[in-house]
């Protein structure tokens, strides 16, 4: 199968760790300015690592887009994305029982478990249960 990649906004970062075997994983803001980490279920996740940036070297990042994203977790097309492990790998995101959910997109393509590659809109937001909404937004 092949995996488009339409960047909207990729900018370029700086590696604050080794994410060279991290691409197609998500990161999140480091802690100096400018710098990347890979992103985690505690971390508000930023967007997609294109390349394999070692320590201190740029990292490409998909922010909004069509990217490849790697899974944690079977993913079927339209679902909500979330970081689903520590290892920036991105699973469905369920709004059951959540006031809110920290998206990184929208699943494009489906996959069935851990260490699949998928096809994402890449579009970071939160979103909250639609019951929530105000009735224009419903």
């Amino acid at each position: 199968m092949s995996y488009v990649t339409i960047p909207i906004l990729q900018t370029p970062w700086v590696a604050e760790q080794d994410l060279s075997a991290k691409q197609y994983r998500v990161v999140g803001l480091g802690s100096s300015e400018g710098g990347v980490i890979i992103g985690s279920t505690a971390t508000d996740p930023l967007g997609v690592l294109e390349n394999k940036p070692k320590e201190g070297e740029a990292a490409s990042v998909i922010e909004i887009g069509v990217a490849t994203v790697e899974v944690c977790d079977a993913v079927d097309p339209g679902d909500w994305l979330v970081v689903g492990d520590a290892e920036g790998r991105v699973m469905k995101g369920d709004l059951a029982g959540d006031d809110f959910l920290q998206i990184i997109g929208r699943a494009r393509t489906s996959a069935s478990g851990t260490g699949k590659l998928i096809t994402a809109l890449i579009l970071p937001q939160v979103i909250t249960p639609s019951d929530e909404l105000p009735d224009y937004y419903a």
